[in-house]
């Protein structure tokens, strides 16, 4: 059977004349909002089911997890002492514990990279300005939740993140106007090169 034949068994033909599926189930309002509900309590009974396990298991998850690479005893650290004396270099590639600063410091530099991801998005044609101005309120949410996860729990530093994060992000949609009209500009050129 090709790929453009439909069975016509499945099919029947509709008041208006036109070919419908005989099991087309619609649902209606109501049980869209029925199944968002079980939805919505599905992924609230997974919450707190996380949470209590992460509750039980609280020192394992903080001493290990999210606090492990400021212990000597973390493997990125032993990996780097024992690498270290195998080239013979003793204990100088030892780093020393990272420290509540760098735990902080460095996602919020990884974040300020905003810039150029965007300058290559919008060379490869992926990212438009216009895409990022459509979307620019659910941006403002997505900064204000990202700063608050790698800020500390206070209002005030969660903006000195996310306000000049903002501001990259209008800066990144004239980054990519820029490069969207040079990425036209090339495919219009190979266009005319191929004619």
């Amino acid at each position: 059977m090709a790929l453009d034949q439909v069975n016509s068994d499945d099919y029947e033909v509709g008041e208006d004349g036109q070919l419908k599926p005989k099991n087309e189930n619609e649902m209606s309002f109501l049980d869209h909002l029925e199944e968002l509900r079980w939805h919505i309590i599905y992924s609230l009974i997974a919450v707190v089911l996380v949470a209590i396990v992460v509750f039980l298991s609280r020192e394992f998850v903080f001493d290990i997890l999210i606090l492990g690479p400021k212990n000597q005893t973390f493997p990125s650290y032993i990996a780097a002492c024992n690498f270290s004396n195998l080239i013979g270099l003793g204990d100088k590639m030892c780093i020393t514990p990272v420290n509540y600063m760098v735990m902080f410091t460095a996602p919020a530099g990884l974040i300020f990279e905003l810039p150029v991801v965007v300058y290559f998005l919008a060379r490869v044609g992926l990212l438009t300005p216009e895409f990022m101005r459509q979307y620019r309120r659910h941006a403002i949410i997505g900064i204000l939740g990202l700063s608050a996860l790698i800020t500390p729990p206070d209002i005030v530093t969660q903006f000195l993140i996310g306000i000049p994060l903002y501001i990259l992000y209008e800066i990144s949609i004239g980054i990519a106007a820029r490069m969207s009209k040079k990425y036209q500009a090339s495919l219009m050129t190979d266009l005319t090169r191929d004619n």
